[in-house]
């Protein structure tokens, strides 16, 4: 019997699986789905100039969160050695941070150990609705479509890291494991933080205060008082004078 899907995703989301059997993907597409909602929210993302260093390691103890969650969720009974997000030490602050999230849990990011037993068998559970909108009907402002966002990014280191999170979004949501009753396996687990590194990878490179250039031509022509998209002031039409 098909799998009736509880909403038909669109734009970037357009490939998500919004409903499925497992309901350890859940807390996991939760995590990255808060990230989504931080970066489009983020007044900075907007700035051409770049986007500063704060918001850099925001991003990277969201991802470092996610991966946390990642590793505990991984089905690994032999307590084999997992492969750890790799996060360079670029800020003493933020180095001493991400230790305190490994640190939080011994069977979590800190030794990538995480072992459910092999010998219990999970009940099947039934399928289970992601609990967010990706189709561009979320009121709450939590889930936003590009089109949805279309003066948000005027950077596109921005505009990156806001799709490479969307995309980890999608990759978790189509793992194999989303048909079983529990659990991620080691191989989807590794596909999982691919998606991951690859948010780091653009976050170290694009953002931070030493990637930041100078734009002296900061205002567009969208950005006009007059003669852009927006009106001045109310009752004005665009390129037209106020009505007196």
């Amino acid at each position: 019997m098909p799998v009736v899907y509880s909403q038909i995703p669109k734009e970037q989301f357009r490939d998500l699986i919004p409903t499925f059997r497992n309901p350890h993907l859940v807390p996991l597409i939760t995590k990255l789905t808060l990230l989504h909602q931080q970066i489009h929210g983020h007044g900075g993302t907007a700035d051409r100039s770049g986007i500063g260093t704060p918001f850099r390691n925001l991003v990277l103890k969201h991802v470092a969160q996610a991966d946390r969650v990642r590793a505990r969720l991984t089905y690994n009974p032999d307590a084999l050695e997992l492969e750890a997000l790799k996060i360079p030490d670029v800020d003493a602050a933020l180095t001493a941070e991400l230790a305190a999230v490994r640190d939080q849990d011994t069977l979590g990011v800190g030794d990538y150990k995480a072992s459910p037993s092999a010998s219990v068998v999970v009940p099947t559970s039934n399928f289970v609705d992601l609990p967010f909108k990706y189709d561009g009907s979320d009121d709450s402002g939590t889930v936003k479509l590009v089109s949805q966002l279309e003066h948000r990014f005027r950077t596109g280191p921005g505009y990156l890291i806001f799709q490479a999170v969307n995309e980890a979004i999608v990759q978790v949501s189509r793992v194999e494991s989303r048909f079983s009753p529990a659990y991620i396996s080691l191989y989807d687990s590794a596909r999982i933080l691919y998606s991951f590194q690859s948010i780091v990878g653009l976050a170290l490179n694009f953002m931070g205060e030493a990637n930041r250039v100078d734009v002296p031509e900061s205002v567009l022509q969208s950005e006009q008082p007059s003669g852009g998209v927006s009106p001045n002031s109310i009752g004005e039409s665009s390129g037209q004078s106020g009505t007196p």
